[in-house]
Formats: structure tokens, sequence, C-alpha cells
């Protein structure tokens, strides 16, 4: 993973990750056309940062097409101006083949702000912070054909 510092004044800064499919085969990890992705986010010392769980269904996809599908988790601040922070992100690549099998392909990457663990634990800034989950899949069009050239980018 990577870290990155944007200022001097505070400001959470993020870390992201990517996990490379290329071991997986040609076309990445086959999964079903429909049910939920854990992926779990660890640090160092093996301890869980994150368990994402991202719901798709993906049964009316076409053969040799691709999609992604995000999920993002804010942090939002309850009182009057009801702030939002993103506070973790994961992206990930879907595609079938000719047999309309999907895979998740070419990488997963994943953020997350630093100090986000202290919230959902329950820490001291967890007092009126409540944490939203989205989902967001492309709409139109939800699908594109995957050239036969192409093969994973």
């Amino acid at each position: 993973g990577n870290f990155y510092n944007f200022s001097e004044i505070y400001c959470p800064s993020p870390y992201t990750g990517c996990i490379k499919l290329d071991q997986c085969g040609t076309h990445g990890y086959q999964i079903s056309k429909q049910g939920r992705i854990q992926a779990t986010v660890f640090d160092p010392e093996n301890s869980v940062i994150r368990i994402f769980l991202v719901p798709y269904d993906v049964r009316d996809m076409p053969p040799r097409s691709q999609t992604f599908i995000r999920q993002r988790i804010t942090a939002v601040q309850n009182n009057e101006k009801k702030q939002r922070s993103l506070q973790y992100h994961i992206h990930l690549r879907l595609m079938s083949g000719r047999s309309s099998r999907v895979y998740l392909h070419t990488e997963i990457r994943v953020l997350f702000v630093r100090g986000t663990s202290s919230i959902d634990a329950g820490g001291p800034d967890s007092d009126n912070v409540s944490m939203e989950t989205d989902n967001c899949v492309p709409r139109n069009p939800r699908y594109s054909t995957i050239s036969k050239t192409k093969r994973s980018s």
C-alpha cells in the first residue's frame, strides 16, 4: 500500500492498496453471477482494518463484456451541517468470457483514511458520527463490450 500526506494542517490522509489478480489465471478470479464479495484489509501486525462486503448481481451480463462495482463508506457528522468524509473505498472490476463465466479481473483497488479505525471501534471520535455505505455500478451502459484484441487492462 501507499500513504499520502497532503498538508501540514490536520487532514486525514489516505492509504491506497492494489491487489493484483495476475496469478489467478488468464481472466482473473472466477466468481458466481450473484452474491457478495468479501475483502479484508489487514495492517502490518495482521489486525483487521476493514472487512468489505460488496453485494453484486450480474446475471444479465452478456458474454465478452465488463463492468465495475464501487463501494464507498463515508462518515457523517451528526450535527447541523451533516458533513461527510470518505473513510473507505473499494473498486472491483468484473468481466465475462465467451462462455459467460464471470471473473474479478486485473486488480482490486482499496483506499482508506488514516485513523478511521477509532471511529469504527466506538472511540472518542465516534460519538456524533455514523457510517453510511453506498454501492455504485455504471448505469448507462451498465456493461461495455470487450474488444477481441483487448484481454484485460
